[in-house]
């Protein structure tokens, strides 16, 4: 449990940080704040005065002075309720942006493996729920601790100063509730901590269930998917109830502790009174310092549990942003004069987390516009080569090189910018088709767009549509055939121009007609420019200047179509397989 409160205070802590850029914005909002209370707590001494002078001594110009002195007091408070209004809008909204900024662009470092491991739906939960949570303690929930405090302190101040008794009876009737407070809050972090865990995987079902709606109805298994989705909507809202349950029997207690303390007060006021050792508007003002101590102490308590259940969501976004990205830039990256691609792979050995070697030993030279194709089983890492090259991963022992120097000196920009990646899948955006291929580089001219879409010859299928380059492709591009987002990708890489192509099974799943496109688009993509492609598909790649027979993660084989036919090895054993 300590350990727990420990970590809870470094998440809180660093949720606040985000005011640190803000210093002077929150000193004026704290000043402001105090002004407020001061000007408040004006009114009790009002009514002090108008009992013990104007009443109790009939004393008219007393009563004047009084009122002259309210109405200024009232006045500078509405100035200083205007300026706290102002910081109190302002400098929430600053923070909240500057978390939200932080986040995604820490999402922006972590690697590609981080998305291979985590769930899109973990993900979207964790922008969507836990970053609005810690914005809503920005928002609801720090100014109003802040302004409770202020209110609990400046009036405590003033009651002890005339008798420390006073402080003692509001500290002695709190005795109770902190005594079987931490049981509450212990109670209250375990089952916000199982609302939280739920909430994400109630996020993550959903989302499962939304992308996977072809397949549940193609296999009418809806009720199969309801019941999955009806089981972790009932987990979370157990965790929820549970939590609410003790997050509410917390004020309860508080509240039963307060009116203890009301009756001590009055008690003992009440016999300084009768003693002469306070005047009865003394007694009057000191009522309401108590009640208003007494009110923020309850609003306080009823805030920190409501920022324990945000901190338990808070938690997760503290813990995702300590985590590290695999692939790192270098300090003082080298910057290569000319790409021209030339690239070695020497002794590359490589695995994921969860699994043995993929890559052991792995040696390949490719030269400069050099065609370059892996073939082989599934499974012996050819894709896992691809995604070296464009370090995506870091192999584990060896060296990846480009133009002689390591991909772990160069620039990460430099890199990117060099290689174009066509992936066996296209993700298109749910834009116009013409920003789609803008994607590749996003200054290109209306014009550049166009002779990139006829390069790709993806020109003539796009002005046969309803508003040509224009046109909305849907959600992932769901109104494309599969041929057409390819071509668009291909598009996007003429319009980028890299000096290095990557291809990843780039013809798989299309049918002839379309392959036929797509070959000829390819064949002018890669034409002077370093190509390495993995293709299934032996016909793609024919005419290729190397062929690489990839096996168990290591080169098996390596020559021309021509020379490895001749050789009749594993390649010659593949293409009489597939024939």
């Amino acid at each position: 449990m300590k350990q727990h409160n420990k970590k809870r205070l470094s998440v809180y802590l660093w949720v606040i940080s985000f005011f640190k850029p803000y210093i002077g914005l929150l000193f004026l909002f704290i000043l402001s704040g105090a002004g407020i209370i001061l000007c408040e707590m004006s009114i009790p001494y009002f009514i002090q005065v108008f009992i013990d002078k104007v009443i109790m001594q009939q004393n008219a110009k007393e009563f004047t002075g009084q009122i002259i002195y309210l109405i200024l007091a009232i006045m500078v408070m509405l100035m200083f309720i205007a300026m706290n209004n102002v910081f109190q809008r302002i400098l929430p909204e600053k923070s909240a942006r500057d978390l939200q900024y932080s986040v995604y662009r820490h999402l922006r470092k972590l690697g590609f493996s981080y998305f291979e491991r985590k769930p899109v739906g973990e993900t979207l939960s964790l922008l969507n729920t836990e970053v609005l949570a810690v914005q809503s303690i920005y928002r609801d929930f720090f100014p109003g601790t802040v302004y409770m405090i202020l209110s609990i302190v400046f009036p405590l101040v003033v009651i002890s100063i005339k008798d420390y008794l006073f402080t003692l009876i509001i500290l002695g009737s709190y005795l109770l509730f902190f005594t079987y407070g931490p049981y509450i809050d212990k109670k209250v972090v375990e089952f916000l901590k199982k609302q939280t865990d739920a909430k994400i995987a109630l996020g993550k079902k959903t989302y499962d269930s939304i992308s996977a709606m072809q397949e549940v109805r193609a296999y009418h298994a809806r009720e199969w998917e309801v019941g999955r989705f009806t089981e972790s909507f009932q987990t979370y809202k157990d965790a929820r109830l549970g939590s609410l349950f003790y997050r509410l029997l917390r004020p309860a207690l508080c509240v039963a502790t307060t009116s203890i303390g009301n009756i001590g007060f009055f008690i003992f006021g009440s016999s300084l009174v009768k003693h002469g050792e306070m005047t009865i508007g003394e007694f009057s003002a000191y009522i309401f310092y108590f009640m208003m101590v007494m009110r923020q102490i309850n609003g306080l308590s009823y805030v920190f549990t409501e920022q324990m259940h945000l901190l338990g969501q808070a938690e997760n976004l503290y813990d995702f942003i300590k985590v590290q990205p695999d692939i790192v830039e270098p300090v003082k990256p080298r910057l290569l004069p000319q790409v021209s691609g030339n690239i070695s792979l020497h002794n590359v050995s490589f695995h994921y987390q969860e699994r043995t070697d993929i890559l052991k030993e792995f040696n390949l030279e490719i030269k400069s516009g050099e065609r370059v194709a892996f073939v082989g089983a599934s499974g012996n890492g050819k894709s896992t080569v691809l995604k070296l090259l464009d370090r995506f991963y870091d192999p584990q022992e060896g060296v990846i090189s480009l133009e002689g120097v390591s991909l772990k000196d160069l620039s990460l920009s430099q890199l990117r910018n060099s290689i174009g990646y066509v992936f066996q899948e296209t993700y298109l955006f749910g834009t116009t088709i013409g920003e789609n291929i803008r994607f590749g580089n996003p200054e290109a001219t209306d014009e550049e767009v166009i002779q990139a879409a006829k390069a790709a010859y993806a020109h003539e299928f796009i002005m046969e549509t309803e508003h040509q380059y224009e046109t909305l492709v849907g959600e992932r591009g769901v109104k494309l055939s599969g041929g057409q987002k390819q071509r668009i990708a291909i598009a996007r890489m003429f319009i980028k121009n890299p000096t290095i192509l990557l291809l990843d099974e780039a013809t798989s799943a299309l049918d002839n007609v379309s392959e036929a496109y797509i070959k000829k688009a390819l064949d002018q993509l890669s034409n002077g420019r370093t190509t390495v492609a993995i293709a299934h598909r032996i016909s793609t790649i024919m005419d290729y200047d190397k062929l690489v027979y990839v096996q168990d993660g290591k080169v098996a084989e390596i020559g021309t179509y021509q020379e490895l036919i001749q050789r009749k090895g594993l390649f010659y054993e593949l293409v009489e397989g597939v024939s």
